[in-house]
Protein backbone atom coordinates (compact mmCIF):
# COMPACT_ATOMS: atom_id res chain seq x y z
CA UNK A 1 0.00 0.00 0.00
CA UNK A 2 1.54 3.37 -1.03
CA UNK A 3 1.67 6.55 1.06
CA UNK A 4 -1.22 8.21 -0.82
CA UNK A 5 -3.54 5.29 -0.04
CA UNK A 6 -2.44 5.20 3.61
CA UNK A 7 -3.10 8.92 4.00
CA UNK A 8 -6.40 8.62 2.14
CA UNK A 9 -7.59 5.92 4.53
CA UNK A 10 -6.49 7.98 7.54
CA UNK A 11 -8.21 11.06 6.16
CA UNK A 12 -11.61 9.42 5.70
CA UNK A 13 -11.36 7.83 9.13
CA UNK A 14 -11.23 11.37 10.51
CA UNK A 15 -13.55 13.35 8.23
CA UNK A 16 -17.03 12.67 6.87
CA UNK A 17 -17.09 15.17 4.02
CA UNK A 18 -20.65 14.41 2.93
CA UNK A 19 -22.04 15.41 6.32
CA UNK A 20 -20.16 18.58 7.24
CA UNK A 21 -18.06 21.54 6.13
CA UNK A 22 -14.39 21.59 7.05
CA UNK A 23 -11.39 23.89 6.95
CA UNK A 24 -8.38 21.56 6.76
CA UNK A 25 -4.68 22.42 6.65
CA UNK A 26 -2.69 19.60 5.04
CA UNK A 27 0.98 19.85 5.91
CA UNK A 28 4.05 17.95 4.76
CA UNK A 29 7.29 18.42 2.84
CA UNK A 30 7.15 20.18 -0.50
CA UNK A 31 6.67 17.52 -3.15
CA UNK A 32 5.73 14.74 -0.70
CA UNK A 33 2.34 14.07 -2.29
CA UNK A 34 -0.13 16.44 -0.59
CA UNK A 35 -1.73 17.52 -3.85
CA UNK A 36 -2.01 13.93 -5.03
CA UNK A 37 -3.85 13.23 -1.78
CA UNK A 38 -6.35 16.00 -2.60
CA UNK A 39 -6.90 14.45 -6.02
CA UNK A 40 -7.51 11.06 -4.38
CA UNK A 41 -9.90 12.59 -1.82
CA UNK A 42 -12.02 14.22 -4.52
CA UNK A 43 -12.01 11.09 -6.66
CA UNK A 44 -13.35 9.06 -3.75
CA UNK A 45 -15.82 11.79 -2.75
CA UNK A 46 -17.36 12.01 -6.22
CA UNK A 47 -17.41 8.25 -6.68
CA UNK A 48 -20.09 8.20 -3.98
CA UNK A 49 -22.27 10.29 -6.33
CA UNK A 50 -21.37 8.24 -9.43
CA UNK A 51 -19.73 11.37 -10.78
CA UNK A 52 -16.17 10.23 -11.39
CA UNK A 53 -15.69 12.89 -14.10
CA UNK A 54 -15.91 15.56 -11.42
CA UNK A 55 -12.74 14.23 -9.79
CA UNK A 56 -10.73 16.09 -12.46
CA UNK A 57 -9.81 19.25 -10.59
CA UNK A 58 -9.20 21.29 -13.74
CA UNK A 59 -12.69 20.79 -15.18
CA UNK A 60 -14.74 20.69 -12.00
CA UNK A 61 -17.08 23.70 -11.56
CA UNK A 62 -17.29 22.95 -7.83
CA UNK A 63 -13.51 23.29 -7.32
CA UNK A 64 -11.67 26.60 -6.97
CA UNK A 65 -7.87 26.27 -7.09
CA UNK A 66 -5.47 29.01 -5.98
CA UNK A 67 -1.70 29.13 -6.17
CA UNK A 68 0.90 31.78 -6.98
CA UNK A 69 -0.27 34.05 -9.83
CA UNK A 70 1.38 34.35 -13.24
CA UNK A 71 1.38 37.92 -14.61
CA UNK A 72 1.46 39.16 -18.20
CA UNK A 73 3.36 42.23 -19.41
CA UNK A 74 0.42 44.43 -18.35
CA UNK A 75 0.72 43.11 -14.77
CA UNK A 76 -2.57 41.23 -15.06
CA UNK A 77 -3.04 37.74 -13.65
CA UNK A 78 -3.44 35.32 -16.55
CA UNK A 79 -3.55 32.12 -14.49
CA UNK A 80 -2.01 30.46 -11.45
CA UNK A 81 0.78 27.92 -11.14
CA UNK A 82 -0.17 24.29 -11.55
CA UNK A 83 0.98 21.96 -8.80
CA UNK A 84 3.89 20.74 -10.95
CA UNK A 85 4.96 24.32 -11.69
CA UNK A 86 4.58 25.27 -8.04
CA UNK A 87 6.92 22.47 -6.98
CA UNK A 88 9.55 23.55 -9.52
CA UNK A 89 9.20 27.17 -8.38
CA UNK A 90 9.34 26.39 -4.69
CA UNK A 91 12.43 24.23 -5.22
CA UNK A 92 13.95 27.22 -7.02
CA UNK A 93 14.25 25.35 -10.32
CA UNK A 94 12.23 27.89 -12.36
CA UNK A 95 11.69 31.65 -12.01
CA UNK A 96 9.38 32.35 -14.98
CA UNK A 97 6.77 30.56 -17.08
CA UNK A 98 7.23 31.25 -20.81
CA UNK A 99 8.84 34.61 -19.93
CA UNK A 100 5.86 35.49 -17.74
CA UNK A 101 6.54 36.72 -14.21
CA UNK A 102 5.56 34.51 -11.27
CA UNK A 103 4.19 36.47 -8.32
CA UNK A 104 5.75 35.93 -4.92
CA UNK A 105 2.45 36.16 -3.02
CA UNK A 106 -1.16 35.05 -3.24
CA UNK A 107 -3.01 38.35 -3.57
CA UNK A 108 -6.16 39.84 -2.07
CA UNK A 109 -7.75 39.81 -5.55
CA UNK A 110 -7.38 36.03 -5.68
CA UNK A 111 -9.12 35.71 -2.31
CA UNK A 112 -11.92 38.00 -3.51
CA UNK A 113 -12.43 35.65 -6.43
CA UNK A 114 -12.51 32.77 -3.95
CA UNK A 115 -15.15 34.56 -1.88
CA UNK A 116 -17.34 35.05 -4.96
CA UNK A 117 -16.98 31.35 -5.68
CA UNK A 118 -18.26 30.40 -2.20
CA UNK A 119 -21.45 32.39 -2.89
CA UNK A 120 -22.31 30.23 -5.90
CA UNK A 121 -24.61 27.23 -5.67
CA UNK A 122 -22.77 23.93 -5.97
CA UNK A 123 -23.61 21.40 -8.67
CA UNK A 124 -23.09 18.39 -6.39
CA UNK A 125 -23.39 18.86 -2.62
CA UNK A 126 -20.11 20.58 -1.60
CA UNK A 127 -17.81 23.08 -3.24
CA UNK A 128 -14.06 22.75 -2.65
CA UNK A 129 -11.39 25.42 -2.29
CA UNK A 130 -7.73 24.41 -2.67
CA UNK A 131 -4.97 26.87 -1.71
CA UNK A 132 -1.55 25.61 -2.79
CA UNK A 133 0.53 26.77 -0.78
CA UNK A 134 -1.21 28.88 1.84
CA UNK A 135 2.10 30.14 3.29
CA UNK A 136 2.27 32.40 0.19
CA UNK A 137 -0.74 34.45 1.36
CA UNK A 138 0.14 38.11 1.92
CA UNK A 139 -1.26 39.96 4.95
CA UNK A 140 -4.32 41.33 3.17
CA UNK A 141 -5.11 37.95 1.65
CA UNK A 142 -4.65 36.22 5.03
CA UNK A 143 -7.07 38.63 6.72
CA UNK A 144 -9.68 38.18 4.00
CA UNK A 145 -9.30 34.40 4.09
CA UNK A 146 -9.64 34.37 7.87
CA UNK A 147 -12.94 36.23 7.64
CA UNK A 148 -14.13 33.82 4.95
CA UNK A 149 -13.22 30.77 7.05
CA UNK A 150 -15.19 32.25 9.94
CA UNK A 151 -18.28 33.40 8.06
CA UNK A 152 -18.85 31.14 5.05
CA UNK A 153 -22.33 29.65 5.31
CA UNK A 154 -22.31 27.71 2.04
CA UNK A 155 -21.44 24.04 1.60
CA UNK A 156 -17.71 24.62 1.14
CA UNK A 157 -14.70 22.57 2.19
CA UNK A 158 -11.35 24.37 2.34
CA UNK A 159 -8.05 22.57 1.78
CA UNK A 160 -5.03 24.67 2.72
CA UNK A 161 -1.78 23.00 1.66
CA UNK A 162 1.54 23.98 3.19
CA UNK A 163 5.08 22.73 3.65
CA UNK A 164 5.81 25.45 6.24
CA UNK A 165 3.13 25.28 8.92
CA UNK A 166 5.16 27.64 11.11
CA UNK A 167 4.47 30.49 8.65
CA UNK A 168 0.69 30.14 8.82
CA UNK A 169 -0.88 32.79 11.12
CA UNK A 170 -2.18 31.39 14.39
CA UNK A 171 -5.58 32.95 13.72
CA UNK A 172 -5.98 30.83 10.58
CA UNK A 173 -4.61 27.68 12.20
CA UNK A 174 -7.05 28.05 15.08
CA UNK A 175 -9.97 27.83 12.65
CA UNK A 176 -8.73 24.76 10.83
CA UNK A 177 -8.22 21.06 11.39
CA UNK A 178 -4.63 19.95 10.88
CA UNK A 179 -3.86 16.84 8.82
CA UNK A 180 -0.19 15.90 8.68
CA UNK A 181 0.70 13.97 5.53
CA UNK A 182 2.62 10.86 6.55
CA UNK A 183 5.34 9.80 4.10
CA UNK A 184 6.11 6.19 3.31
CA UNK A 185 7.90 4.59 6.27
CA UNK A 186 9.62 1.69 4.53
CA UNK A 187 13.00 2.74 3.15
CA UNK A 188 13.88 1.11 -0.18
CA UNK A 189 17.35 -0.03 -1.19
CA UNK A 190 19.45 3.11 -1.57
CA UNK A 191 23.06 3.49 -2.60
CA UNK A 192 23.69 7.20 -2.22
CA UNK A 193 22.54 10.28 -0.36
CA UNK A 194 21.05 11.56 -3.61
CA UNK A 195 18.84 8.46 -3.92
CA UNK A 196 17.74 8.85 -0.29
CA UNK A 197 16.96 12.52 -0.89
CA UNK A 198 14.76 11.67 -3.87
CA UNK A 199 13.00 9.02 -1.78
CA UNK A 200 12.08 11.74 0.73
CA UNK A 201 10.59 13.92 -2.02
CA UNK A 202 8.56 11.70 -4.40
CA UNK A 203 7.60 14.57 -6.71
CA UNK A 204 11.25 15.63 -6.92
CA UNK A 205 12.06 12.07 -7.90
CA UNK A 206 9.68 12.41 -10.85
CA UNK A 207 11.37 15.68 -11.84
CA UNK A 208 14.74 13.93 -11.72
CA UNK A 209 13.47 11.15 -13.98
CA UNK A 210 11.90 13.52 -16.53
CA UNK A 211 14.52 16.31 -16.67
CA UNK A 212 18.24 16.91 -16.14
CA UNK A 213 17.65 19.69 -13.58
CA UNK A 214 19.12 17.65 -10.71
CA UNK A 215 21.88 15.76 -12.50
CA UNK A 216 24.80 17.57 -10.87
CA UNK A 217 23.44 17.23 -7.32
CA UNK A 218 25.54 14.08 -7.23
CA UNK A 219 28.63 16.33 -7.22
CA UNK A 220 27.81 18.18 -3.99
CA UNK A 221 29.72 15.87 -1.62
CA UNK A 222 32.83 16.13 -3.81
CA UNK A 223 32.52 19.92 -3.90
CA UNK A 224 32.26 20.07 -0.10
CA UNK A 225 35.34 17.86 0.15
CA UNK A 226 37.31 20.25 -2.09
CA UNK A 227 36.11 23.26 -0.09
CA UNK A 228 37.02 21.62 3.22
CA UNK A 229 40.53 20.81 2.02
CA UNK A 230 41.03 24.28 0.48
CA UNK A 231 41.40 22.80 -2.98
CA UNK A 232 38.61 24.93 -4.39
CA UNK A 233 37.63 28.57 -3.93
CA UNK A 234 34.09 28.34 -2.48
CA UNK A 235 32.98 31.52 -4.25
CA UNK A 236 33.68 29.86 -7.60
CA UNK A 237 30.69 27.58 -6.92
CA UNK A 238 28.22 30.39 -6.24
CA UNK A 239 26.66 30.59 -9.71
CA UNK A 240 26.45 26.82 -10.01
CA UNK A 241 24.74 26.44 -6.62
CA UNK A 242 22.35 29.28 -7.45
CA UNK A 243 21.21 27.42 -10.58
CA UNK A 244 20.53 24.30 -8.52
CA UNK A 245 17.66 26.07 -6.78
CA UNK A 246 16.46 26.52 -3.24
CA UNK A 247 16.16 22.77 -2.77
CA UNK A 248 19.95 22.60 -2.42
CA UNK A 249 19.45 23.90 1.14
CA UNK A 250 17.22 20.92 1.91
CA UNK A 251 19.82 18.60 0.41
CA UNK A 252 22.51 20.12 2.65
CA UNK A 253 20.22 19.82 5.70
CA UNK A 254 19.74 16.11 4.96
CA UNK A 255 23.48 15.68 4.48
CA UNK A 256 24.49 17.38 7.73
CA UNK A 257 21.68 15.66 9.64
CA UNK A 258 23.16 12.35 8.55
CA UNK A 259 26.64 13.48 9.60
CA UNK A 260 25.27 14.60 13.00
CA UNK A 261 23.52 11.32 13.85
CA UNK A 262 25.12 8.76 11.55
CA UNK A 263 27.56 7.45 14.15
CA UNK A 264 24.58 6.36 16.27
CA UNK A 265 22.85 4.44 13.49
CA UNK A 266 22.86 0.65 13.82
CA UNK A 267 24.82 -1.28 11.22
CA UNK A 268 21.54 -2.66 9.84
CA UNK A 269 20.26 0.80 8.93
CA UNK A 270 20.47 1.30 5.13
CA UNK A 271 21.83 4.81 5.71
CA UNK A 272 24.85 3.54 7.67
CA UNK A 273 27.02 2.72 4.61
CA UNK A 274 26.13 6.08 3.08
CA UNK A 275 27.08 7.85 6.32
CA UNK A 276 30.43 6.03 6.47
CA UNK A 277 31.21 6.96 2.88
CA UNK A 278 30.32 10.64 3.35
CA UNK A 279 31.99 11.00 6.75
CA UNK A 280 35.20 9.63 5.33
CA UNK A 281 35.16 12.39 2.76
CA UNK A 282 33.65 15.21 4.85
CA UNK A 283 34.75 14.81 8.44
CA UNK A 284 32.43 16.97 10.51
CA UNK A 285 31.75 16.74 14.23
CA UNK A 286 28.12 16.51 15.40
CA UNK A 287 28.53 19.97 16.94
CA UNK A 288 29.61 21.52 13.64
CA UNK A 289 26.92 19.65 11.73
CA UNK A 290 24.18 20.83 14.11
CA UNK A 291 25.43 24.41 13.78
CA UNK A 292 25.21 24.17 10.00
CA UNK A 293 21.73 22.60 10.13
CA UNK A 294 20.51 25.48 12.29
CA UNK A 295 22.14 28.02 9.98
CA UNK A 296 20.60 26.46 6.86
CA UNK A 297 17.10 26.32 8.37
CA UNK A 298 17.28 30.00 9.35
CA UNK A 299 18.51 31.06 5.90
CA UNK A 300 16.10 28.90 3.91
CA UNK A 301 13.20 31.36 4.04
CA UNK A 302 15.51 34.28 3.17
CA UNK A 303 16.27 32.89 -0.26
CA UNK A 304 12.69 33.43 -1.46
CA UNK A 305 12.97 37.17 -0.84
CA UNK A 306 16.69 37.76 -1.39
CA UNK A 307 17.01 39.77 -4.61
CA UNK A 308 20.74 39.15 -4.91
CA UNK A 309 20.91 35.36 -4.94
CA UNK A 310 24.56 35.45 -5.97
CA UNK A 311 25.38 37.26 -2.71
CA UNK A 312 23.25 34.76 -0.77
CA UNK A 313 25.23 31.81 -2.09
CA UNK A 314 28.52 33.66 -1.66
CA UNK A 315 27.70 34.02 2.05
CA UNK A 316 26.50 30.42 2.32
CA UNK A 317 29.66 29.00 0.76
CA UNK A 318 31.89 31.17 2.94
CA UNK A 319 30.12 29.89 6.08
CA UNK A 320 30.45 26.29 4.88
CA UNK A 321 34.14 26.83 4.16
CA UNK A 322 34.76 28.19 7.66
CA UNK A 323 32.75 25.51 9.50
CA UNK A 324 33.62 22.31 7.67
Amino acid sequence: MNSTQNNLDNFFNLYKLEKSNYNIIITGNNGCGKYQLIEAILKKYYSNYSEENYSNLNNNPDVHYISLPIYDSQNKIIRTLTNEEKILYKFGLIEKIEDKRIGKEISIDQIRSLINFTHLTSYINHKFVIINDCDYLNKEASSALLKTLEETQSQTIFFLLTSSIEYIPLTIKSRCHLFNYQPEVKTPTINSLFEYFLFMYPQLNQISQNTNLLDDYKNIEEELYLIKHKELDPISLSDKWNKRGIIILDYLIVLFTLLAKGNLLPSTNPLKPIYLKISEKIKSTPKKSIYLIDYLIKRKKDLFYNVNKKLFFDDLLIVLSSKL
